[in-house]
């Protein structure tokens, strides 16, 4: 007989030390799966937070691939004028990522545009004018008041503006965080942030997220403005008219044409001669102007010269090819025939300063009206000759002659120009799962190749820009809805990536 069996108290407690034992084993499962799902959901975080580093990483290099395609489209522009408007800038893919290179659509701000932007459409804070009588350029920009206009002038003169108003130095002293006025060209278009009276809705309207685009939210914000698009009014701000690197964009030492033959000057003889100033000098430049008229198949070529002659014999000197050709009653399918062979340097004289030329081939209505002497409908006029024009050498500007009188055309010559070397671009890069995106400024110098970033701007914390679809279809494996679109473009010389 099994002695245990007929003691109750050791019954007991054997069965007390065996529930005591399985609640031990349920705590102890307890602990251990508490454990292992503390552990599984740090990995998971960790898993989750490495695919978005990954993904950051993708969009950071996505983005700096976009910035050395858009340095080879610079390169070819310079070297081909015009070729960059050929070129897709939306949905391209580069790599395993995509990017969008976003621009103002300056006919309507509530129209989504891409591509690059050029510098020299813009008007240069640097060497704009300020008094009516010197152009006004600054007072005319977009919503501009005329005390900002002169504190502009200011930040980068040596001293007061003409007109006696704008911020001095005494002005930037007195605020609580004191700095001095710079009194010095701007390096950047955002260094207008530092001057007196310029703040955001000046420089952005109400374009919040800076994208050159004013999205349904943004409109309603906008107001009436949102709907106008006539020179003098800009709902996205003064920011996409005005440049710092105007003067670096246009400025050409040059003095030869394209093939290689020396220009000839329309200046026939040295500045300030006078009463046939020059004598020999106005024969032997003459003559070769003459020669280089008649090789063109320009009619009329002795009333040219005569003309010519005439105007400089009596002191004039011409300021440009157009204001030379305005003057001697050229037309434009003559001057095209010889335009890019002319120069119009002062002869005899010192040399004259560097001044931002305006890109007539794309330059906005906004900027068109800030050219002295301009009124909104020459700025129209100007727009729909151009958009006629079929000339294939954008360097070739001689359509102006047919765009507005020539009394009008005459003065504002030497301010135009049909080419740039420097480019901006906002360049929108995803990562190819939809997780992460970078968005920078950035600008473009072509005058050296190949062509380089001299600028950086990090806009990612302005958020994402476009429609959520597209995040929607990347991060569902697909690519963006517009995507074979641009890859399919038949006019890009550089296929559907690099």
């Amino acid at each position: 007989m099994n002695l245990l069996n007929l003691n109750p108290n050791v019954n007991r407690n054997l069965n007390r030390s065996r529930g005591a034992a399985l609640i031990t084993t349920i705590w102890v499962i307890i602990i251990i799966s508490g454990i292992a799902l503390i552990m599984s959901r740090a990995m998971r975080v960790e898993t989750l937070a490495s695919a978005n580093r990954l993904s950051q990483l993708q969009a950071d290099m996505t983005e700096r691939g976009a910035e050395q395609f858009l340095c080879s489209v610079v390169d070819q522009e310079v070297a081909t004028p015009g070729s960059t408007a050929t070129v897709g800038m939306e949905a391209r893919q580069i790599g395993d990522g995509y990017f969008w290179v976003l621009k103002m659509d300056p006919n309507n701000q509530q129209n989504r545009a891409f591509g690059l932007t050029d510098e020299a459409s813009k008007i240069d804070l640097n060497t704009a004018t300020l008094t009516t009588s010197g152009g006004g350029m600054l007072q005319m920009l977009p919503n501009m008041p005329a005390d900002v206009a002169s504190s502009i002038y200011n930040w980068r003169g040596t001293g007061t503006s003409p007109d006696g108003l704008g911020a001095t130095d005494q002005d930037y002293e007195s605020l609580p965080d004191a700095y001095l006025c710079k009194h010095a060209p701007f390096e950047t278009t955002e260094e207008l942030r530092l001057v007196k009276g310029v703040d955001d809705a000046l420089l952005f309207g109400s374009d919040r997220n800076r994208d050159g685009y004013l999205d349904a939210s943004e409109q309603t914000s906008a107001g009436p403005a949102a709907s106008i698009n006539s020179g003098n009014t800009s709902a996205v701000g003064i920011f996409p008219f005005v440049t710092a690197y105007g003067v670096q964009a246009t400025t050409s030492t040059s003095t030869s044409s394209s093939s290689g033959q020396r220009l000839v000057n329309v200046n026939l003889s040295p500045v300030g001669g006078g009463g046939g100033r020059g004598g020999g000098a106005v024969s032997l430049n003459s003559t070769a102007l003459r020669n280089a008229l008649q090789t063109a198949g320009v009619s009329n070529v002795t009333g040219i010269i005569t003309n010519t002659v005439t105007n400089e014999s009596s002191g004039r000197s011409f300021s440009s090819v157009l204001a030379w050709a305005a003057t001697v009653n050229m037309t434009s399918a003559d001057l095209s025939k010889v335009y890019t062979q002319l120069t119009a340097t002062p002869l005899g004289g010192a040399a004259t300063a560097k001044v931002a030329k305006i890109n007539v081939n794309d330059a906005p209505k906004q900027v068109l009206m800030c050219l002295p002497g301009l009124e909104e409908s020459d700025a129209d006029a100007i727009i729909a000759q151009r958009q006629t024009t079929t000339s294939t050498t954008p360097a070739d500007i001689s359509w102006m002659l047919d765009a507005i009188a020539h009394n009008k055309l005459a003065p504002i010559g030497s301010y135009l120009t049909g080419t740039s070397t420097v480019f901006s671009g906002d360049i929108l890069a995803i990562s190819p799962d939809g997780r992460a995106f970078r968005r920078y400024r950035v600008v473009i110098d072509g005058t050296k190749s190949p062509a380089y970033v001299i600028y950086r701007r990090d806009l990612t914390r302005y958020g994402w820009p476009l429609t959520s679809d597209i995040r929607d279809a990347l991060r569902a494996g697909n690519p963006p809805p517009d995507a074979n679109a641009a890859a399919s473009s038949s006019n890009t010389p550089f296929g559907q990536g690099i």
